[in-house]
């Protein structure tokens, strides 16, 4: 009997042991149970209020982004995202991932550049941009927080050529040719998206190409606004007009598909016919007037020029000049780009060449100092 009872102690105490067990057990599962929505985490202010990207200077650091690790309170990764908007709400957003165990990072000039384009906002002008951090645990990226946001104004660059735009037709001195040194459409040199070229005109038409030597896309009238072919030759639009020959501006804000456009008289009178214009500097070759790049007139219009193939070397300065002489020359005018703008007659700086070092063709208009320096 004695022996009978105790085994059922013994069983009493073996069960009991076990619960004991069980609940130890549920108690340190419960210890790392991941806090379901930790609050949100500081985001240190920049140390500046706008950046004005560098697009020669490209790895040169723009700005630097700190804040306070997350605290999940269990054993594992936790994942830290940058988000880039152009509002508040972060509808738009570009998102940079970081390394794990970072709690600070710093973008390049060329960086923060891209992350602007990828949330498309316009180069060439200021706009307010939005920043803040995520939070996330493990490779679900789970139980996701939020920092505080920051704001910066950024001044973005674009770092590739704009698109050229090529006059075609019978109107121009290229005639209905589509590769026959057809001229291009100058580009406004604080703005992206304005193409305009002054000079004269046969009566007769004219069509724009994307690209010498093929006809489609091709840009025309389609009843007073812009129209586009397609690349197969589809749906070509109709022809600009030039009633009577003479000097005209032409003029398109946007080339886009239902964009305006203009074509207006211009009064050449008192403008000065240059005999000769050239391209000077060390950046082309050298100093010396043996070293000038001459031009060639346009056979239709006088104030137009061009030089074909030219090498220039990057990081070298060079000049416009007419006549050969020093007397009259054309300057940088503070342009957006290296390859386009419109430069002045007189004293100040010289141009700077900063692109790759290779061959390009070199577009002049003397009336308003419009140039295109376009890769080949």
């Amino acid at each position: 009997m004695g022996k009978y009872i105790k085994g059922i102690f013994s069983l009493q105490t073996a069960f009991l042991c076990l619960i004991s067990v069980n609940i130890s057990c549920d108690k340190d599962t419960k210890d790392f149970i991941a806090n379901s929505t930790p609050e949100s985490f500081i985001l240190t202010d920049l140390t500046v209020a706008q950046v004005e990207l560098d697009r020669i200077n490209t790895e040169d650091p723009a700005i630097t982004l700190s804040w306070e690790d997350v605290s999940y309170g269990v054993p594992t990764v936790e994942n830290y995202t940058i988000e880039i908007s152009d509002s508040e709400t972060f509808e738009n957003v570009h998102i940079t991932q970081i390394p794990s165990g970072n709690f600070t990072y710093t973008f390049s000039m060329v960086e923060l550049n891209n992350a602007t384009a990828d949330i498309e906002l316009p180069p060439f002008q200021w706009n307010e941009l939005y920043l803040r951090v995520s939070s996330s645990l493990g490779a679900n990226q789970s139980n996701i927080s939020y920092s505080n946001e920051v704001t910066l104004m950024v001044y973005p660059f674009i770092d590739a050529p704009f698109k050229g735009y090529y006059l075609v037709g019978d109107a121009t001195s290229a005639g209905w040719s589509n590769d026959n040194n057809n001229h291009p459409l100058f580009r406004d040199q604080d703005s992206p998206n304005p193409y305009f070229y002054t000079g004269y005109f046969n009566a007769g038409a004219f069509k724009l190409l994307e690209e010498k030597g093929s006809w489609h896309p091709q840009w025309g009238n389609n009843d007073g606004v812009l129209g586009v072919s397609g690349e197969d030759g589809s749906n070509e639009p109709g022809i600009f007009s030039i009633p009577t020959a003479g000097y005209y501006t032409i003029a398109f804000d946007l080339i886009l598909e239902g964009s305006s456009f203009s074509i207006t008289p211009y009064d050449e009178t008192g403008s000065t016919t240059y005999t000769a214009v050239g391209i000077i500097g060390a950046a082309v070759g050298g100093w010396g007037d043996a070293d000038e790049i001459n031009m060639v007139q346009d056979v239709n219009n006088p104030h137009l020029w061009y030089a074909l193939d030219v090498n220039f070397t990057q990081g070298e300065q060079f000049l416009i000049r007419a006549n050969n002489a020093w007397s009259n020359v054309w300057r940088y005018n503070n342009s957006n780009s290296f390859l386009y703008g419109q430069a002045f007659l007189g004293d100040g700086n010289n141009f700077s060449f900063e692109e790759t070092t290779g061959s390009y063709d070199v577009w002049f208009n003397d009336l308003d100092g419009s140039y295109a320096i376009i890769p080949n």
